[in-house]
């Protein structure tokens, strides 16, 4: 019966080839219109969507004017693992730009980088991203771990594992190790090469930086399951008045990492890219419009001929 039915469409479509073709070509183009731009908003949508359930980005608010800030002293990170119960683990991040050197005793080789991350050690539980080389991706005070892409870059098709870097920018000089490759997603808010434990920049003659100044530190805190972030938002004021004093007129609001990115505020992006939700929602109209006429078209022209 399948086999019937299969030649007489076949019949039907070889004697009004020039309609079928018009009718059913119109229709497929819409649906392939559809699905260029449901893969678009799909992938603009799934910006680390790997992260933990209960990890969410640290914001600062003036209780007077209501604008939020992202940009954080980075003393807030260990204060509030510290001091607020529930809070699991938190991180920090600071972008920097600088010179990476080679050591090679017959042909040293410097380059120089725009733009790198100094990152508490909790980095990779808050993006988990995928390893390429390395279990342990920043074991040690002066780690470093760089995408596959900067590895290349960097030692070629050696191992990067072991191998070391000299890099030199504001905090003065420092040796690192590499301990991981790892693999950089497309859709991450944070597309750097490189990422580095912070240890330097905590050195004891920035003391005074630690608690006054500084403030351009993006932090995270990853919560327990049975904690409610607007909880944690209502104690995170009597730690603002311990460290900035009472009249600091601040307060803490948690953004889950899964919403950075299509937040729409460039401002509140310290150390990353950000999306555009209105023309996420745009374009998801102007699917739904592409499909409608798409199907209208093709019945009107099957009534018509009919």
């Amino acid at each position: 019966m399948l086999r019937n039915q299969l030649l007489l469409a076949y019949r039907i479509l070889r004697k009004n080839f020039f309609y079928s073709f018009i009718n059913i070509m119109g229709l497929a183009v819409g649906m392939a219109a559809v699905f260029v731009i449901g893969s678009y908003i799909q992938f603009e949508r799934g910006y680390d969507q790997g992260a933990p359930a209960q990890a969410f980005r640290v914001l600062e608010v003036n209780l007077a004017s209501g604008e939020k800030d992202a940009g954080l002293v980075p003393i807030y990170g260990p204060a509030l693992q510290q001091n607020i119960p529930g809070v699991l683990a938190t991180l920090r991040l600071f972008s920097q730009g600088g010179t990476v050197q080679i050591p090679n005793e017959l042909q040293p080789q410097a380059f120089t980088e725009n733009s790198y991350l100094y990152v508490d050690d909790t980095f990779f539980s808050f993006f988990p991203w995928k390893m390429r080389t390395g279990r342990t991706p920043l074991p040690d005070p002066y780690s470093v771990a760089l995408s596959t892409k900067q590895a290349q870059k960097y030692f070629g098709d050696e191992d990067a594992l072991g191998k070391s870097l000299v890099i030199r920018d504001m905090f003065g000089i420092q040796e690192y190790t590499v301990t991981a490759v790892y693999e950089l997603p497309e859709n991450t808010q944070l597309p750097y090469p490189m990422v580095l434990t912070n240890t330097r920049l905590f050195h004891e003659d920035n003391a005074g930086n630690y608690i006054e100044g500084w403030g351009a530190f993006t932090t995270y805190a990853a919560l327990a399951e049975d904690v409610i972030p607007s909880a944690l938002e209502e104690a995170s004021s009597g730690l603002i008045n311990t460290y900035l004093g009472e009249d600091a007129g601040l307060a803490l609001a948690l953004q889950p990492i899964e919403q950075v990115y299509l937040s729409g505020d460039p401002a509140m992006m310290q150390h990353g890219n950000y999306g555009n939700p209105g023309l996420i929602q745009l374009l998801g109209w102007i699917g739904l419009v592409i499909l409608a006429l798409a199907w209208i078209n093709y019945v009107n022209l099957a009534t018509a001929r009919a």
